[in-house]
């Protein structure tokens, strides 16, 4: 302020505080004293509260610019995870487009497999109908080569030998290749062919034959009947397993249905304890461990305890033993200030109270000297250099 200012100009009851009243006796002035405390001590108060208020505003200024560059940061990564959301986006789709044509050649691939599979079947029921009737005439033949006479026989020695149905079938299997491509030809079956000869001249040998094979036939029927009980005591024993079979299955069943209730409970728990753990993680956990003012707490406590105890950072330190070894140094202080004398406590206040002003005046002298000294470099400077009219002359000269 360029004008001057008395007290009254700033308090206008500073000297009428005790006007009006009456004058006490010279013993009271310990009354009057105690009174001009509690005024001055109010003052005090008040001023204090003032500052308290003026930080107050400072650091709501503080925190108002720190939120907006908070705010910031937040726009840029969200408009980052949109950028970085859309070219996944872009890429999925592509690979789902790729996927699509792919499914579109399989389902083809698909489709020609169930052809060729139809085809195979074709054929393979045509040779198994060929196979059937081959092996029946073959049997046919074996059947009339065991009645054919021995003299019919020797007669008949350039017959070709019979040929058994295993061999048959491997003969046609050969001839087939579908993977290879081949293809079947009944022609080659030609050399499988017998010719068909007369092996009977009276009818009394094919009778003798078939007397033969009525007696087989007895015999067979006398078989089945006495193998009769036994294989219905095997059906009801059959069946009484099945029972049994069936039971065990709908008691597995029901206890993989009571299974799959218990893990469809044990998956909606974990999906709930699921939620909350997240709540809990992205909030509470966040703000106590993670948010940028427990942060900005603990290093400012590591920061403390570095300059106090000396020691190094240590990254298994937390925020609670940093701040246990700060109390514990604080109660041990009090302790030891309780121990002291008040006379000392003064004397070394007003001690420190004077190094701090004579360090004080000793910057400020140390500021006057820097101010005259560059002064004093900027005037040697400027003496050591031409004067103005020299140097507009030199530089005519140079044009």
């Amino acid at each position: 302020m360029s004008d001057v200012h008395t007290v009254c100009d700033i308090d206008n009851t500073f000297y009428k505080i005790i006007e009006g009243r009456p004058l006490r006796r010279g013993d009271d002035i310990k009354v009057y004293m105690s009174n001009i405390r509690d005024i001055f001590l109010f003052k005090a108060n008040a001023a204090f509260i003032l500052d308290q208020i003026i930080q107050i505003d400072t650091s709501y200024s503080f925190e108002k610019s720190e939120y907006a560059k908070i705010s910031e940061l937040f726009a840029q990564c969200k408009s980052s995870f949109v950028q970085f959301a859309k070219l996944n986006y872009h890429k999925s789709k592509k690979y789902q487009l790729l996927a699509e044509v792919k499914a579109l050649e399989l389902e083809r691939k698909s489709e020609e497999l169930d052809i060729l599979c139809d085809k195979y079947v074709k054929l393979r029921n045509r040779l198994s109908n060929l196979t059937a009737t081959f092996e029946n005439l073959s049997r046919y033949r074996q059947f009339l080569n065991r009645l054919t006479p021995i003299w019919s026989k020797t007669q008949n020695l350039d017959c070709k030998p019979d040929i058994s149905t295993a061999t048959i079938n491997s003969t046609l299997l050969t001839q087939i290749s579908f993977r290879s491509g081949g293809s079947f030809d009944i022609s080659n079956l030609e050399h499988l062919k017998v010719e068909s000869r007369p092996y009977f001249v009276e009818p009394i040998q094919l009778l003798d034959i078939l007397e033969d094979n009525r007696k087989q036939c007895l015999n067979y029927l006398n078989i089945a009947a006495v193998s009769a009980n036994i294989i219905s005591s095997v059906l009801k024993g059959r069946d009484s397993v099945k029972a049994q079979v069936e039971d065990d299955a709908k008691e597995l069943q029901n206890y993989v249905d009571i299974c799959n209730n218990l893990i469809r409970f044990e998956e909606e728990k974990e999906a709930s304890y699921k939620v909350i753990f997240e709540r809990i993680l992205f909030n509470e956990f966040h703000e106590l461990f993670a948010s940028f003012e427990a942060s900005k707490l603990f290093t400012c406590v590591q920061y403390v305890n570095t300059k106090i105890f000396g020691d190094m950072e240590d990254p298994k330190d937390n925020l609670t033993s940093l701040m246990a070894n700060l109390e514990r140094l604080y109660m041990d202080l009090s302790l030891n200030l309780d121990y002291l004398d008040v006379e000392i406590v003064k004397k070394a206040t007003n001690q420190a109270f004077s190094e701090d002003k004579e360090k004080m005046r000793n910057a400020f002298k140390a500021q006057r000297i820097i101010k005259e000294s560059d002064i004093l470099r900027k005037s040697l400077y400027a003496s050591f250099e031409p004067s103005r009219g020299y140097k507009k002359q030199d530089a005519k000269k140079t044009v």
